[in-house]
């Protein structure tokens, strides 16, 4: 969201933060980004979601999460006067390990097709396929409309080794799918159309927090502004060049002077 907001988009929050020090701090945060996050602290009693990063000399990180409130959201949490009048809704595949979120996000489907709004989903961790493979493909072939995965995880949801097979894969979804490849770029594929996308250089790789995320959160922005999937990849490299050179997951330039 807040790679979106750089690029002079605008949009959303929908999660749970209970009234403490992070979430204060993250609801001012998004609050002063233009970001809206309508359901403010909505957690009685669990400490709001937070995680500590190690990041190593050549930017690999390992996260060590605490999920907090943030596995509390429920269907009660989903309110369409929140939802409609956006032009994409992106879920989260990690969600998926809690039946009420699971809930939330199906409830949240359907007012966004209701409201003629494209569904974005990610897979989010290879872990998450391979724990809900089978409904995460229930969602995929009933619901959504733009899919991102890694290298990894697009393999590991049509249980294949060959990235050559996991792009016939994709093709046959009949939907757009972005598939990220870290330092190879990513590809974009819609229907039967390939199209690869060559990665943005950098300087020196610092730290690769957040690298998914701003890419997503380039090619929605362009989604959402009409612009071609060529267009769209561009943005999303370029976000995702930005975030990696240097510490932190927000961009410390504004993304819309790169593009």
């Amino acid at each position: 969201m807040f790679g979106i907001t750089s690029f002079g988009g605008n949009g959303s929050f929908i999660g749970k933060i209970k009234n403490d020090e992070v979430g204060v701090f993250l609801q001012k945060d998004m609050i002063r980004e233009g970001l809206q996050f309508p359901l403010g602290f909505t957690s009685p009693d669990i400490s709001t979601g937070c995680c500590t990063i190690f990041v190593e000399d050549d930017g690999t990180r390992t996260m060590c999460t605490f999920l907090g409130a943030g596995t509390l959201i429920g269907p009660e949490d989903i309110h369409p006067e929140h939802i409609t009048n956006h032009e994409i809704a992106y879920l989260e595949g990690y969600l998926w390990d809690n039946q009420d979120a699971k809930m939330a996000m199906k409830k949240m489907v359907d007012i966004c097709k209701s409201d003629n709004q494209k569904i974005a989903f990610t897979l989010s961790d290879l872990f998450c396929v391979d724990r809900h493979r089978d409904s995460f493909k229930e969602l995929i072939e009933n619901d959504v409309d733009i899919l991102f995965a890694n290298e990894d995880e697009i393999k590991a949801q049509c249980e294949s080794d060959s990235f050559d097979k996991a792009v016939e894969y994709a093709k046959s979804l009949n939907m757009i799918v972005a598939i990220t490849k870290a330092a190879d770029g990513s590809v974009i594929i819609n229907n039967d159309e390939v199209i690869e996308v060559k990665p943005v250089q950098v300087d020196r790789v610092v730290d690769t927090t957040g690298a998914g995320d701003l890419y997503a959160g380039g090619f929605l922005f362009g989604m959402a502004k009409g612009k071609d999937l060529a267009t769209c990849g561009n943005y999303a490299s370029i976000a995702a060049a930005e975030i990696i050179s240097h510490y932190g997951a927000r961009p410390l330039v504004k993304l819309s002077n790169l593009i």
